[in-house]
């Protein structure tokens, strides 16, 4: 019955063939791509020294209780704070607009004691930053 239908159809089945095919290098194509994405973002995650729990808090803070609590605890490896400090929307203004009656809170983030550092593509801190050559426009 395939055979007669082939001889019939000849166009047709071997367009449908290539589709089918088609679709299975797409297919795999796809899934290859995901377990790589998957593996670069894990892989950055490890490089970049992410960190693991990230803790909001508000009200009042007592960094020495922190700090005692970290000692505490071997599990921790390493721990910093960073304060945010609140902007009232009375206070901030976007094209002389006051942002009273805008609903993102906005804040500015202390900067930390030890930099983040930029890394090249072998992992080697950038110390310097060139010029751009190029600009938008």
């Amino acid at each position: 019955m395939i055979a007669r239908d082939f001889t019939r159809n000849r166009s047709v089945t071997v367009l449908l063939v290539v589709l089918m095919m088609l679709s299975v290098v797409l297919a795999t194509a796809s899934a290859g791509t995901l377990v790589r994405l998957i593996g670069a973002s894990s892989s950055l995650t490890t490089k970049a020294d992410a960190p693991h729990v990230a803790q909001l808090h508000a009200g009042s803070y007592d960094q020495s209780a922190v700090d005692r609590w970290v000692a505490e605890r071997p599990e921790v490896a390493e721990h910093q704070a960073m304060l945010m400090l609140g902007i009232d929307g009375v206070n901030l203004f976007f094209d002389d607009v006051p942002q009273t009656t805008n609903i993102q809170q906005n804040s500015l983030v202390v900067p930390n004691t030890e930099p983040d550092l930029l890394l090249d593509l072998d992992n080697q801190p950038i110390t310097e930053v060139a010029p751009a050559r190029w600009c938008f426009r």
